[in-house]
């Protein structure tokens, strides 16, 4: 522990030796807790300590206050009128005043105030000295000089306080540090995983703050998308292969690591905000059922050469597809939810036409996939329950027009119109408690099919009335706004005594429309050969390569002894030499059917020359003889998993030939990825081997 006056700590902070960690809370103190601060300080009354965090990044020093923020960004405006370079919160706009005579202080005098020639301004004071007021007090013959001396001596003497510096010791994790802030700061909430993971990732890159304020700022502004810091910070370590847990090796992560996930996602975001605008009419973040499956659609685009759909508005009509039906069955609802995620994400990496698995994963945990009547009619009306959101989002992007006027109150492009929606009893509740008893197993009059989107101007004017009342003419004059929401147009429906027959038709018709809304998505889509555009064949680089074939040769070479259609060890160890280097680095793709010279050969020549001609299905064959010969040649040394995906062999139906398609994600965790006990990494778009010194230089960079 160790000892600093007031004017010591206030110099450090304006030459910005002292830092705000970012788990630090706003300032909160209201100007009567300043003044009151202020009078303990005159009076010499403890004020408590500063705890204070020493960390060296880069060579540098920092300082970081732990713990009193509230007091010394109180007493700089105080004293100074000065805003620390860390403020952010409530905002102080007071001058504070002191009379010497009476020794109080006050925050507002005016010249109707007793004695009002006796008050100075404390924040003067420190700016000019105590000889001006000396002068100024000489000039009452009724006060005692001597008395005045003593009263600005002692409001000077405030900056010579001194308080107790405790100190965090230097080696400290933030994890601990956050802990220790949580305990002294009773006026501060504890921290969630994401904010803790933001504070931990600022120490490690100092310069994270202004980057993360900056686009969030820009996400908010342009996209009206406000996330939380929580879900940034669970986007950043999926994105960057980590848990969505937010586990402690995010948080062991290099600041490279930081940067190359941070500049990925700073890409993947705008993309995912578009697709939700633009495909759903997501227009805020309270409209998302759930955030969730967003962070496997960002880590899709995060394993790709470029981050993009490679197949365009196919494949991204299956990935909205996919997220209608992951919040239809609440996937990653409930305490199993994060878990989940892991999942999925897994299935991401692993396969290179993930939707497929996705799917399933829903189906095995929920059986069938399509929505029920009964679901329907148990549904809550709030955006936040997943049958009606997904109703909501089908009314947007079918164009639901308004019961009055026929206009669209879903303004395509438009989010400004979206707020002013209300959901409207068809049947109001008054009415149907007037007939509770004739009605036998009355439906819940709350329930969704008793319930329509509609503007809330219109909700005004109908909303007591019986349907029998106004639907008529509506479905005479708009009657596909009816029929968009599946009201029945026949006038029988709209008695009260039709009650329940209503809500059971009108349940079965939601849940079929919706059923139809979400798979129209995938329609004339097929799940396992929309993953390639075999029309574009991008260049190779450090995460694409090709290879023409994997058990025979395709050209013929005399110089070299090669036959066309020949087996090779040589060409398998190419396709191992490729996939241990991308598990070893950043991943990648490898596609075997192709390359840049000959163009699309197609696997049959392998197939045909390489797989024994006796067997009946030399495709399965093949591909078994494949994923065999991957498992045992492209291993780690705990036998666990390599990071490669199952082979997928894709056709082109326009040449009718094929391709493999095999995904790799990297290797986050120690041991590597071998090669008959060689270490490959992917360099320069090359696989280059590391051995001796380098060899253990790069063990312990990536592994630490």
């Amino acid at each position: 522990m160790s000892t600093a006056s007031l004017k010591e700590v206030v110099t450090k902070i304006d030459k910005k030796v002292v830092q705000l960690p970012v788990f630090q809370r706003n300032f909160v103190w209201d100007g009567g807790k300043v003044q009151r601060l202020i009078e303990s300080l005159y009076k010499g009354y403890p004020t408590g300590s500063f705890l204070m965090w020493t960390v060296y990044k880069r060579n540098k020093e920092i300082n970081f206050l732990v713990d009193g923020q509230q007091r010394l960004t109180a007493i700089m405006w105080a004293l100074y009128q000065k805003k620390p370079h860390f403020k952010t919160g409530r905002e102080l706009n007071f001058e504070l005043m002191f009379n010497p005579v009476s020794q109080k202080f006050s925050r507002s005098i005016n010249t109707n105030t007793e004695n009002f020639d006796y008050w100075i301004s404390v924040p003067d004071f420190f700016k000019k000295g105590m000889d001006p007021y000396l002068d100024k007090f000489k000039k009452f013959e009724e006060i005692e000089i001597v008395d005045i001396v003593k009263s600005l001596e002692k409001l000077r003497k405030i900056e010579d306080y001194n308080y107790h510096i405790q100190e965090i010791p230097e080696e400290t994790d933030i994890k601990t540090a956050v802990k220790i802030f949580n305990l002294v700061n009773s006026e501060g909430k504890s921290l969630n995983r994401g904010e803790l993971a933001y504070a931990s990732l600022t120490v490690i890159w100092p310069e994270f703050k202004e980057e993360f304020d900056n686009f969030k700022k820009e996400i908010s502004e342009k996209y009206k998308y406000n996330f939380s810091v929580y879900f940034y910070m669970r986007l950043l370590a999926v994105i960057n292969g980590y848990s969505a847990l937010i586990n402690q090796d995010f948080h062991n992560q290099s600041q490279d690591e930081i940067k190359k996930g941070w500049a990925k996602l700073k890409k993947i975001l705008p993309i995912i905000c578009k697709l939700f605008m633009k495909e759903l009419k997501i227009f805020k973040v309270s409209e998302f059922q759930s955030q969730n499956p967003i962070y496997i659609i960002a880590r899709y685009l995060a394993l790709q050469s470029s981050p993009k759909f490679p197949n365009g508005q196919k494949e991204i009509n299956m990935w909205i597809w996919w997220y209608l039906r992951a919040i239809q069955h609440q996937r990653y609802s409930g305490s199993g939810g994060d878990a989940k995620i892991d999942e999925d994400v897994k299935v991401v990496n692993k396969e290179s036409d993930p939707i497929g698995r996705l799917v399933a994963n829903i189906k095995e945990s929920k059986g069938e996939l399509d929505l029920t009547p009964d679901e329907v009619m148990g549904a809550k009306v709030s955006i936040s329950n997943n049958v009606f959101n997904i109703y909501n989002l089908m009314l947007r992007r079918n164009g639901a027009i308004d019961w009055l006027n026929g206009t669209a109150f879903f303004p395509p492009g438009n989010s400004s119109d979206i707020d002013n929606t209300n959901d409207h009893h068809i049947f109001p509740q008054a009415r149907i408690q007037e007939v509770q008893e004739a009605l036998q197993d009355t439906y819940r009059y709350d329930a969704l099919p008793n319930r329509a989107v509609v503007d809330a101007e219109t909700n005004k004017v109908f909303g007591k009335k019986l349907p029998i009342e106004y639907m008529p003419d509506i479905a005479s004059k708009f009657p596909s706004a009816l029929e968009e929401q599946f009201i029945p147009l026949d006038p029988k429906y709209y008695q009260t005594s039709k009650f329940n027959e209503f809500m059971r038709n009108r349940s079965v018709d939601i849940a079929d429309g919706i059923n139809n809304f979400i798979k129209s998505f995938s329609e004339n889509s097929d799940i396992s050969s929309y993953t390639f555009d075999f029309e574009n064949f991008p260049p190779e680089d450090d995460q694409l390569e090709y290879k023409t074939t994997f058990l025979v040769h395709y050209e013929e070479d005399k110089e070299k002894g090669r036959t066309k259609g020949q087996e090779s060890k040589d060409v398998r160890k190419s396709v191992y030499r490729t996939l241990t280097a991308f598990a070893n680095t950043d991943g990648g793709t490898l596609i075997i059917g192709y390359n840049e010279t000959d163009k699309l050969v197609g696997v049959e020549f392998d197939i045909e020359n390489g797989v024994n001609k006796q067997a009946k299905d030399k495709q399965e064959k093949y591909l078994n003889t494949l994923t065999e010969a991957i498992k045992s040649n492209v291993i780690r040394e705990d036998n666990d998993d390599n990071g490669v995906s199952t082979p997928r062999l894709i056709k082109d139906p326009k040449s009718g030939k094929s391709i493999i398609f095999i995904s790799v994600s990297p290797i986050r965790t120690f041991p590597p990825v071998t090669l008959n006990s060689k270490i490959l990494v992917r360099e320069s778009s090359m696989n280059q081997e590391k051995s001796g010194a380098a060899k253990t230089t790069w063990v312990n960079k990536r592994f630490k």
